[in-house]
Parts: structure tokens; C-alpha cells; sequence
């Protein structure tokens, strides 16, 4: 009876209880808790091989050397549940990606350079087109030739995204194609009920309703959400050069535009005396003639050929 009092004087003493698992472990006794105070750890059974945690109520040992060095090893700790270093504590930032742009932007930018392309039945550029060549020109330029699975007809669109239930008259998305008179035309949708096509004038930007033969549906291909990396395409930049008709030099302060009309944004004003490479030619509203001409420092455009010479 005097040893058992005794212990329990001695547990009181250092204030100790240890409960692994919900189990009471009695301590060996004050000496040795006091030469290494987790000795007591080290003497009980075993912990399980998955490293479960234990409950440590020790007061009397807070701040007690060698304990935060030692506690993890001492009571299994298992690998997820072991204080980190600083080293190992540092958060990895994701690498930034390489920067990309819509498809469907870089299909309708590439389109918009060819308008005033003469039209050519059977032709797929890149100086002429017909309505589905120039369709197939731009996706394959683009790199983007299996979204059309290298189709090369109004009427095989159709028929084969018909089949594949891709087709519908509502929602249309840039970069989605427009079918015209049950498959006699087919266009690219540029967004704001505005389609960019070869037509018999050449290649255009218009209103769907009004082309004629009349609207039927959309081919819904989600380029809006397929991305790219920025850039110009490698098949792009092996296009063969532009191809100049004639030369000829501005006759007054004229508008260089991005489309042969005069709403069309205007890119820049040419002074009077400014030689021009012309390489392509429209007409535009009311008959009006356009010149797709190269400017100097190589900017594109249109300009109204009346005021050149």
C-alpha cells in the first residue's frame, strides 16, 4: 500500500497523464520521466503501423527540450502528419501558361483578310475563292482543317454535321458556319447576325439576312471556347505572298478602312501623293469601287479607288 502511494504522490508531482487511444498508460516513475521526459513514450507498447494519433496531455512538460524535436518519431507519426520544415512548407505557384487566344478570334481574323478576294467557283485561294473554299482555306490555315473534317462543299457540310445533330437556327457563336438555301452556300458567322462569305462580287462581310438564296441553320463547331496559342499559325505564315495587281497613288487625304465600305472602321489617313500596292479589287454600295491596296510600312486595307490614280 505504501509503494502505491507513493507512485500516485509521484504522478501528482510531475502532473503527467499520457492516453493513447483512450488507454490510461501509467508512468514508470518520477526519476525517469525527469532524466528524459518522454522516456515514458518510448516504454509503452507499440503504436499501430498507420501512425494514429495520440492524445498528449503533459502540463507539467510544455516547453520541455528536446520534445517538438523528438515527438513525431516518439509516437509514429505517420508521413502527411509530421510537422513540415520550412523548406518543405513552401507553396509551389503553378507554372504561368503560355498565352492563348480564341479560335474562333483567330479564325474571323484571318477570314476578314481576305475580303475582296475575287470569286472563282472551285477555287480555295488564296487569290480567288468560292463559297465553301474559302471556308476550307481559312480552317486549314488556322490549323483547325479537322473541325470540318477537310470538307470542301456547301452541301457536304451540311449533310455531315446534320447527321452528327450540330446543326440548329438559334444561338449562334463566332467562328460557327451559316448554311444558305439548304446547302447551296455556307459562310463563317462573325457575331451580330453578321457572316464573312464569298459571294459572285467577291468575299464580304453582310447581314445573313440578306443573302440570298435565304438562311437555313447553323453548324455549331465551339471554337469560341477551343483556344490557341498566340501567334501566327506556321500554316498561315506559309501563305504565298500577295499577289499586286498594279500600283497606283493617292490623289487626295483618303481613309484607309478595314472593309470596302465607308461605316467600316477607319485604320488610318493616307496623304495626298502615297504610292500603293493594289491587291485586290470590290465593289461596295452603290457600286462604289474599292482597292484592297498594301500601304507602306505594310498596313492592309481599303480605299475608294475614285481618289487614286
Amino acid at each position: 500500500m505504501s509503494q502505491k502511494r507513493a507512485r500516485l504522490r509521484a504522478l501528482a508531482s510531475c502532473g503527467l497523464s499520457i492516453v493513447l487511444f483512450g488507454t490510461l498508460v501509467p508512468a514508470t516513475s518520477a526519476a525517469s520521466i525527469e532524466a528524459s521526459p518522454l522516456a515514458g513514450l518510448a516504454a509503452t507498447s507499440a503504436l499501430p503501423a498507420s501512425g494514429a494519433l495520440a492524445v498528449i496531455s503533459a502540463p507539467g512538460l510544455t516547453g520541455a527540450p528536446g520534445v517538438n524535436a523528438g515527438a513525431a518519431a516518439l509516437i509514429g507519426l505517420s508521413a502527411q502528419d509530421r510537422p513540415l520544415s520550412a523548406a518543405s512548407a513552401a507553396v509551389a505557384l503553378p507554372a504561368a501558361g503560355p498565352a492563348t487566344v480564341a479560335a474562333s478570334t483567330r479564325l474571323i481574323a484571318l477570314a476578314e483578310t481576305h475580303l475582296g478576294a475575287r470569286y472563282q467557283p472551285g477555287a480555295t485561294g488564296p487569290h480567288a475563292f468560292d463559297c465553301s473554299g474559302l471556308v476550307y482555306r481559312v480552317f486549314e490555315d488556322v490549323g483547325l482543317g479537322r473541325k470540318i473534317d477537310g470538307l470542301h462543299s456547301a452541301a457536304g457540310l451540311y449533310a455531315h454535321f446534320r447527321a452528327l445533330h450540330m446543326v440548329s437556327t438559334r444561338d449562334p457563336q463566332p467562328g460557327d458556319l451559316v448554311i444558305f438555301g439548304g446547302g447551296s452556300h455556307v459562310g463563317i458567322y462573325i457575331g451580330a447576325g453578321r457572316v464573312v462569305h464569298a459571294m459572285v462580287t467577291g468575299v464580304a462581310i453582310t447581314r445573313i439576312n440578306a443573302v440570298y438564296p435565304r438562311f437555313t441553320t447553323y453548324i455549331h463547331l465551339g471554337l469560341t471556347t477551343l483556344r490557341l496559342p498566340t501567334g501566327t499559325s506556321s500554316t498561315a505564315a506559309r501563305r504565298a505572298p500577295l499577289h499586286v495587281i498594279t500600283t497606283v497613288r493617292t490623289v487626295a487625304p483618303l481613309s484607309l478602312r478595314a472593309a470596302p465600305s465607308t461605316a467600316a472602321r477607319r485604320l488610318l489617313v493616307l496623304r495626298p501623293g502615297v504610292r500603293l500596292s493594289v491587291i485586290g479589287i470590290s465593289r461596295g454600295l452603290h457600286n462604289l469601287r474599292w482597292f484592297r491596296v498594301s500601304a507602306p510600312g505594310g498596313r492592309i486595307g481599303w480605299v475608294v479607288a475614285a481618289y487614286t490614280r
